[in-house]
């Protein structure tokens, strides 16, 4: 909704009141509502619950895994305009992909969105996402 102009600010806040009940992911996608949203503190915030709340322990049912939480997180911070948390999410990626005989279909798609948003976001005369 964010995207579309009609956010539930309000809600937005709750959610990032309770960060426990959100994956990863989730609390990444609020970060970057809120920065459409121009709350720069709270899409800060929202992208460090993300941080701290990847896990190593996979949950197939859900697709949910660190590999793919770490590739989710440095998408929507790059979206949100936060590069120090997208390097250190493109980092774990970087690490988690070279730890990993295969990679899921999800874990793929991911990577490649993650990857395709750092490409799209850096400057011809930066090296910062190669």
């Amino acid at each position: 909704l964010a995207k579309l102009g009609r956010p539930d600010v309000g809600e937005m806040r709750y959610l990032l009141a309770t960060p426990a009940a959100m994956s990863p992911t989730a609390s990444a996608q609020l970060g970057l509502a809120f920065a459409i949203t121009g709350d720069r503190q709270r899409a800060a915030e929202s992208l460090a619950h993300a941080q701290v709340g990847v896990f190593d322990v996979s949950d197939y049912s859900s697709y949910a895994t660190a590999l793919r939480h770490h590739a989710a997180l440095a998408y929507y911070a790059v979206r949100a305009n936060q590069p120090s948390v997208a390097r250190v999410a493109l980092t774990q990626v970087n690490a988690g992909l070279a730890a990993r005989p295969w990679t899921s279909t999800q874990e793929k798609a991911w990577v490649y969105r993650a990857v395709a948003a750092a490409q799209g976001a850096a400057t011809p005369d930066s090296a910062d996402w190669s």
